[in-house]
């Protein structure tokens, strides 16, 4: 029985065993090509760099988000300085609409009066 099992295990040894430089396995190691290698490093250097982009990248956003929350900020103190801007403006044109009235109606009193004065002096 141990000389069947020892049969089995040296023929699987050797049929396992094949060229090394088609990166295949040989007993209980693995030989690989240097192609394959290279090929894995330059995958290995991508995945690295992309790894890196994808953290700019990352970044980036962050760095837009920040600066659309201030553009945001400053656009809203804008527009309440705006209201309170108009607001004013509305409130100055309507004490204007009052000193025209009565300036307006100063110059009729004071133009009556010097009619009535001027009427007595010639009378």
């Amino acid at each position: 029985m141990l000389v069947i099992v020892l049969l089995f295990s040296s023929s699987s040894i050797l049929s396992a065993r094949t060229d090394a430089s088609k990166g295949e396995i040989q007993g209980d190691s693995v030989s690989l090509p240097i192609s394959l290698i290279r090929k894995a490093n330059i995958k290995l250097i991508q995945a690295e760099s992309d790894a890196e982009l994808k953290g700019q990248l990352i970044k980036l956003v962050d760095t837009y988000k920040e600066e659309n929350v201030i553009l945001k900020s400053t656009i809203d103190s804008q527009k309440k300085t705006l209201m309170e801007a108009a607001k004013i403006n509305g409130d100055l044109r309507l004490k204007n609409k009052g000193i025209k009235k009565e300036r307006n109606i100063s110059y009729a009193i004071n133009g009556g009066l010097v009619g009535i004065l001027l009427m007595i002096i010639l009378l």
